[in-house]
């Protein structure tokens, strides 16, 4: 778990970041390698996802033989365990936010609110 603005290799959540921005003003994150100047503010949004790099599948008979659980294009298709984990990783983050009475309230760095 980790703020929404450390996400990589998760188009889902890449969608989330970039809706965000579009329509509730957050800022546009800098790329990687930018500098010091273009330091990340984080919006206090967290968000569970894997650093694992998705692989792109072939549909040829060698490569039917293993699968990409986080893809639904593969042999085998998505593994229900993978998304259940992430689910109760994120209800866990919730509970524990909620029993010790410090939810996380979003920050929106760098403009006016309206």
């Amino acid at each position: 778990i980790d703020d929404l603005t450390k996400v990589c290799e998760d188009r889902l959540l890449f969608h989330c970041r970039k809706r965000l921005r579009q329509n509730h003003g957050f800022p546009k994150v800098p790329l990687p390698g930018q500098g010091k100047k273009a330091r990340v503010r984080k919006w206090r949004i967290n968000s569970v996802y894997s650093t694992e790099v998705q692989q792109k599948m072939d549909n040829t008979k060698a490569d039917m033989a293993t699968s990409s659980f986080r893809a639904c294009d593969g042999f085998l298709g998505t593994g229900v365990f993978v998304t259940g984990c992430y689910g109760f990783v994120a209800a866990t983050n919730i509970i524990e936010m909620i029993a010790m009475d410090s939810l996380i309230v979003p920050k929106k760095h760098g403009r006016k609110q309206e």
